[in-house]
């Protein structure tokens, strides 16, 4: 089309749809109440980290007795790095839940942008600008970016790790950055572990040279940053503890490297236990609209379109096979395999529908990866579904603001 081949029109488009991200994200930012317990607890975990205060929304010293697997009053179930963002945005914008939930949102909006430079180099310029049109408006980013919730930091360092490894993967700068950003994104929420075993494939299947420094080179980053990033753990100073001492490592205050082993063998403990008993397999496949409560008498929605949920599943099956063995659709096939296939770990442990952030991020852009032959009835089905596609992106944006 002549429309795509005009750079100012191409530039009004990307436009376009970061200005219609920025209008559902940032519009009446605060139409929701607090989520509780997540957003209540992230908001005064960066309150915390901003300005020392203390102000637990619950405790695990109950009834005199710590309980070790019950959610910690300062959040270190979730590594630090979210909490530490947030709370730069109440230093630089003020101590509000609306300036909290600002931060999210912008790192989504700029995400609308990088995704729009990832798929380019991916797909092509027309389906870029598609790509970043659905990013715009697709309702679980929308929902996760107007709250105080982590998984859209974790989409955002993910996306630059793949954004500077594609301009950049020819250099071993390329490989640095990436481990860099997945690093970074772990260091978010530890459902991003998946990204070490896709740091592990890449090199041995894609790096070309010093392939076997690749493997212990990404690990090392990824827990030096991981350990950066607890640098106030050990060093922001409190008056106040209500935890008894022996369990002052799940406490406020300052901290040792015996207070930090003890955190992460709690954290991994913790994490594995709440994953082993906990079960949001119905939201995936008896309601197609997964999160949706009532609660402080308005509906909190984080809903992922099923569409593209299901297409994903069916595509961790056939795109590996049509790809190797029937007709090799794209020459990045493989990067985006090694980046789909971990994701696919939480999918099938895990039913929570921003747990799939990552997983619906990667499936919609290996849908466009697909170019049927023109003036088929493949080409015909795969229209409709993009069709169907927006039509459900727009149902549940629709019922997010109104309801």
């Amino acid at each position: 089309m002549q429309l795509f081949k005009n750079p100012t029109y191409k530039k009004l488009l990307i436009i376009a749809s970061i200005i219609l991200a920025s209008f559902l994200r940032l519009n009446n930012l605060m139409l929701k109440p607090p989520f509780i317990p997540d957003e209540e607890v992230y908001f005064r975990a960066a309150e915390y980290y901003a300005f020392g205060k203390i102000n637990p929304l619950y405790t695990q010293l109950i009834d005199g007795a710590v309980l070790i697997s019950q959610p910690n009053h300062v959040n270190y179930e979730h590594p630090l790095l979210g909490k530490l963002i947030l709370a730069f945005s109440l230093k630089l914008f003020g101590d509000s839940l609306f300036n909290a939930r600002l931060i999210s949102a912008l790192f989504n909006i700029a995400l609308v942008y990088i995704s729009y430079l990832i798929a380019r180099r991916m797909v092509g310029e027309e389906k870029a600008l598609l790509f970043s049109f659905l990013m715009s408006i697709d309702p679980l980013n929308v929902s996760l970016s107007r709250s105080v919730m982590l998984d859209s930091f974790c989409l955002f360092f993910f996306a630059l790790g793949v954004l500077a490894y594609l301009y950049l993967r020819d250099k071993n700068l390329g490989f640095i950055l990436l481990s860099i950003f997945f690093a970074l994104a772990i260091a978010v929420k530890l459902t991003m572990l998946p990204l070490i075993i896709t740091l592990i494939l890449f090199s041995i299947f894609e790096i070309k040279r010093n392939k076997i420094l690749s493997i212990p080179l990404s690990l090392a980053i990824t827990f030096l940053i991981f350990l950066i990033t607890y640098f106030p753990y050990f060093y922001l100073n409190t008056n106040k503890t209500i935890l008894p001492q022996e369990y002052h490592y799940l406490d406020y205050g300052v901290h040792n490297w015996n207070d930090f082993i003890n955190l992460l063998n709690w954290i991994f403990l913790y994490n594995f236990h709440w994953h082993l008993e906990r079960n949001f397999y119905p939201y995936l496949f008896e309601n197609p609209f997964f999160y949706t409560i009532q609660q402080n008498g308005a509906y909190q929605m984080f809903n992922a379109n099923p569409l593209i949920v299901y297409a994903g599943i069916i595509l961790l099956f056939i795109y590996p096979y049509y790809n190797m063995y029937i007709k090799k659709i794209n020459t990045n096939y493989r990067i985006l395999l090694w980046l789909l296939l971990p994701q696919s770990i939480l999918l099938f442990t895990r039913g929570l529908a921003w747990y799939l952030i990552v997983f619906n991020y990667l499936s919609l852009l290996i849908i466009l990866t697909f170019s049927p032959k023109p003036g088929t009835a493949s080409e015909f089905f795969y229209l409709l579904y993009l069709l169907l596609v927006f039509v459900v992106d727009a149902i549940l944006l629709t019922a997010y603001f109104l309801f």
